[in-house]
């Protein structure tokens, strides 16, 4: 199947989300696309969501933070500005791609595009991610229907923590979460990083 890489670019999660969905028809019959996204500040609640992990739901509302529950696996998660999102709509089910060998892809494509960039990272399947100095800096979380996947991997770039610290990000507490910037000691390039994600996916699909 053909693969469409479209570019970086700046767009709220949910006229992202209404891309996935129309993406996804493709996908299921004739060719697949890969999004490359920065949202605008937004938490998102996965399928593993629970209660207490956002413990300060009206705090984040008087902040004018939206809140989307949606469809994906994981737990709840902040998207927003330096931090970059991109999401694979491909049909696994023609490529003949289980679950679990498509997370260790996907993260292992992201890590070779970083390491390319100068950040080395740790893989982690259980928790799904990658993680600096045991920091996590890149989060995945997918759904798949009819074997075509929607949703998929934030790298934390230039983002401020700010944002996951009215949540418990991935259940986890906020503290440990950070960036490839802070914890590479060097700032990156989320475009440049965009583009490379992309060389390393068509390398490896």
């Amino acid at each position: 199947m053909k693969t469409i890489f479209h570019p970086f670019k700046k767009i709220s999660w949910i006229d992202g989300y209404y891309l996935q969905l129309e993406a996804f028809q493709d996908a299921a019959q004739k060719q697949e696309h890969v999004f490359f996204f920065e949202h605008k500040n937004v938490i998102t609640l996965g399928t593993s969501s629970k209660k207490e992990d956002i413990p300060n739901s009206l705090e984040i509302r008087q902040k004018k933070i939206k809140i989307f529950q949606t469809n994906r696996g994981g737990e709840a998660t902040w998207h927003g500005e330096g931090q970059l999102v991109f999401y694979p709509v491909l049909n696994i089910k023609k490529r003949k791609i289980k679950a679990p060998e498509l997370v260790k892809r996907i993260l292992k494509s992201t890590q070779k595009a970083l390491f390319r960039q100068g950040f080395s990272t740790v893989l982690d399947t259980e928790n799904p991610g990658l993680y600096m100095n045991e920091k996590k800096v890149a989060s995945f979380g997918m759904t798949i229907k009819k074997g075509v996947t929607l949703h998929g991997v934030s790298v934390n770039i230039n983002n401020k923590k700010t944002g996951f610290n009215t949540i418990k990000p991935c259940g986890m507490s906020p503290e440990k979460m950070s960036t490839i910037s802070k914890e590479g000691q060097k700032k990156g390039d989320i475009e440049l990083i965009s583009k490379e994600i992309q060389k390393a996916l068509q390398e490896d699909f």
